[in-house]
């Protein structure tokens, strides 16, 4: 198995900059299979006292404006693309330590690059840093709409101010899947700042203002532009040949459905292309038998992907023919387990084929009595036939009520395999082909010694009536 190409850059340091995928409340089926029709970004600039220090030839704070007003420029004129500003630590003096002083200075809509290029000129670094506070009021920001992609890009060059702590807030946010990835951009940050940080998301550092617009402008790149992603299930020679099987993408923080497709491969022999987000981790499901799990996929923005899984499968086919027990085979299950474990991977019809990754496996069919087969082998694209000998029916008649049950005989011993209905006079029952026991007393009687034992042989195909 290969796993999938992991994607993430360390560059140098202050100012940090976090992107996190945000989704409205909507249910995540839903939007496994329909494309955002609407790309939302909120930019929230950090307008602290110390964004006004020196930032190579111009203040830190100077530096972030210009590069803010000239990204929010160039994608003006994007088709279904929103943005907002929102500033925080820019209306009270850092004296007055103000955990709340964060605003949504710019909403949402379309082509207002000029107002927020207006309101960054009017921008003085002044307060304190309420990271925060200002991701928690973020998620308020957006419209509710389910077929919106949302986007915060935060930009800040210190730590946290007061008691909040941003990474349980980003974490909380993704549990109810309203953020889903958060990248950072740090510069000038001290190496423990880092790791603190580091746990909202992907870290990010830049040496100087033209660094920091390059990985700018590159996340904005890797949020409008297309990515796909192929993934290859392998057989047992590691050629890409299963397919036809469902695939689940989980986030793996709030563990909801991102995605379902089913696998295909189109008709020159390649599997399927996917378009993904890659903006966010995923774990992967393959809904073989039993599943295949493959965690913590990253994929590369701006490029093709492949991931590979080994899913190699056989079939088992499971038989039983006979015309005059339609009705009954369709009521036998079978308990499918790997070998040597107890847990049931999948439950079975009688008379049908299913695929299985090739192995060992465990099969109790439940007739009467129970059929129990060890080391079933399946193997690459074979079948595995496995034919059941068709039962008998045998009726119970009683003109009086009745306690009693039947018994198969194993090895010299009874194994109770029916407890008969003591509610009804006549009672049909499919059994295997074999000797058996009833044994009963009436529900009237006081002693042990009016139970009476009865042995009686059925054959497959073969109707008797046993009179109790």
């Amino acid at each position: 198995m290969k796993e999938a190409l992991k994607y993430r850059k360390r560059l140098l340091k202050p100012f940090v900059l976090v992107l996190l995928l945000l989704t409205g409340s909507f249910s995540p089926l839903l939007h496994a299979q329909n494309k955002p029709t609407v790309t939302r970004i909120l930019f929230m600039l950090d307008a602290s006292q110390s964004m006004a220090n020196k930032w190579v030839n111009s203040s830190k704070m100077n530096a972030a404006k210009r590069i803010l007003s000239d990204l929010v420029d160039s994608l003006k004129d994007i088709e279904n693309l929103q943005m907002a500003l929102r500033i925080y630590g820019h209306q009270s003096y850092y004296s007055l330590h103000d955990c709340r002083d964060s605003k949504l200075e710019v909403g949402f809509r379309a082509k207002n690059a000029v107002f927020i290029q207006s309101k960054l000129r009017t921008i003085a670094p002044k307060g304190i840093t309420p990271i925060a506070y200002s991701l928690e009021r973020s998620e308020h920001d957006f419209p509710s709409d389910e077929n919106s992609r949302n986007i915060i890009i935060l930009i800040t060059d210190g730590e946290e101010s007061c008691e909040g702590d941003p990474c349980a807030i980003a974490n909380a946010l993704q549990k109810k899947h309203a953020i889903v990835r958060p990248f950072v951009i740090g510069l000038n940050v001290q190496s423990n700042l880092e790791t603190r940080l580091d746990c909202i998301g992907t870290y990010y550092d830049a040496s100087s203002p033209d660094n920091f617009q390059s990985i700018l402008h590159a996340i904005i790149k890797n949020i409008l532009n297309q990515t796909t992603t192929q993934v290859n299930l392998l057989d047992i020679d590691n050629l890409p040949t299963e397919t036809d099987v469902n695939m689940t993408f989980y986030n793996p923080v709030s563990n909801s459905v991102e995605y379902n497709f089913y696998h295909t491969i189109t008709d020159r022999g390649y599997s399927d292309s996917l378009e993904i987000d890659p903006l966010q981790r995923y774990n992967l499901i393959i809904q073989t038998l039993p599943t295949v799990e493959l965690k913590d996929i990253d994929l590369i923005p701006n490029v093709h992907n492949v991931i590979e899984l080994p899913a190699p499968q056989g079939q088992l086919n499971i038989l039983m023919q006979s015309d005059l027990l339609s009705s009954y085979q369709s009521q036998i299950k079978c308990l499918i387990s790997n070998h040597n474990t107890t847990t049931t991977i999948n439950v079975q019809q009688i008379n049908s084929t299913e695929k299985y990754l090739v192995g060992k496996y465990d099969i109790d069919i439940l007739t009467l009595p129970r059929i129990h087969l060890e080391d079933v082998q399946i193997s690459q694209s074979h079948t595995t036939t496995i034919k059941i000998p068709n039962p008998g029916l045998v009726t119970f008649y009683s003109s009086i009520e009745i306690y009693g049950g039947v018994f198969s005989l194993e090895n010299n011993q009874l194994h109770k395999i029916y407890l008969l209905n003591n509610r009804i006079l006549k009672e049909t029952l499919a059994l295997q082909p074999g000797t058996y026991y009833v044994i009963y007393r009436s529900r009237l009687a006081k002693d042990m010694q009016s139970t009476i034992s009865k042995r009686f042989t059925i054959y497959s195909g073969e109707s008797k009536t046993i009179k109790l």
